[in-house]
């Protein structure tokens, strides 16, 4: 609806009585044009763990295609009971993995004490798509659904 939510996470979500997803706490939310107009953000702020790589990097970003980023680490966890990083930053062991392509890696140390083909192929994919360090490579909200 033209805004950017800017601080999707778990703590943010809500259910209601008919099992409805709900987002909230829109304190950070911005128009999605910016300020200047031109849609691209500038403000570093979010939750660490939830932060797509383009603002940790304090770079100019799209709040699209960060929120998407923060929804794929939220899925993440609702799927399997942790995050899959402690941030986006080039020091983040797991993230960088994600960085750098090395998905079977992320995959085996995420599988560790889990079932067998705990993480489906298609929630694989979903999941490296969404994390994607490119924001160009993110799907949107429309082809997510």
């Amino acid at each position: 609806r033209g805004y950017a939510h800017r601080d999707i996470k778990a703590e943010n979500l809500l259910l209601t009585s008919a099992y409805k997803l709900k987002l909230a706490d829109f304190g950070f939310a911005c128009l999605l044009q910016g300020r200047s107009g031109s849609g691209a953000l500038r403000t570093w702020l979010g939750t660490r763990g939830y932060m797509a790589p383009e603002i940790e990097n304090r770079k100019h970003y799209d709040g699209r295609r960060t929120d998407i980023f923060a929804a794929g680490v939220v899925l993440f966890i609702m799927y399997a009971g942790c995050p899959p990083f402690e941030s986006s930053s080039v020091t983040d062991p797991f993230y960088r993995l994600i960085r750098e392509k090395r998905f079977t890696i992320f995959w085996k140390a995420h599988s560790r004490r889990r079932p067998p083909d705990f993480f489906s192929d298609p929630f694989k994919d979903l999941i490296q798509s969404l994390l994607a360090f490119d924001p160009n490579e993110r799907p949107t909200a429309f082809q997510v659904s």
